[in-house]
């Protein structure tokens, strides 16, 4: 019989422990900030700490990194509320929370001053720590992000 070349697994009981209270926590202040942006009064980028990783994934105009949190703001969330006609109401659509880890889905359809919509939909992942956002990877369309924009990210 061949040899695993894990021979150090033994089972289950070296998997890591899941803190379902951190859970459950986490996914409660997510969708309170969440409904509370929808609702026109917060948004969810007070969740991320100072120096909190944002990654944008992707190969083209807006993806990228950011070490700290108002970096982040400024460079792809102005740009972006800037060319928004009305403010964003975002819609919820997936919350999932295992451990401090989150996946997020939402979507938005807002109009732009320029005319149009910017219609996208997003997931997010989120690391937590203490209820808050320590880093996040994030997939959405940037071709629509940067055609909202028109060339300012």
């Amino acid at each position: 019989m061949p040899q695993s070349s894990n021979q150090n697994f033994n089972g289950p009981a070296q998997l890591p422990s899941v803190d379902a209270s951190a859970a459950h926590r986490n996914r409660a202040v997510v969708r309170d900030a969440f409904d509370a942006w929808a609702e026109g009064r917060g948004s969810v980028f007070h969740l991320p700490t100072d120096d909190a990783v944002w990654i944008i994934s992707g190969s083209t105009a807006g993806a990228g990194e950011w070490h700290g949190r108002q970096a982040y703001i400024d460079a792809a969330v102005t740009p972006l509320f800037n060319q928004l006609a009305v403010p964003t109401h975002p819609e919820l659509s997936g919350l999932r929370a295992y451990d401090d880890q989150m996946i997020i889905r939402w979507r938005q359809n807002t109009p732009l001053k320029a005319g149009g919509s910017y219609r996208n939909e997003y997931a997010w992942f989120f690391t937590m720590h203490d209820e808050k956002i320590i880093a996040v990877t994030a997939f959405l369309d940037l071709p629509a992000y940067a055609a909202a924009v028109g060339g300012e990210s």
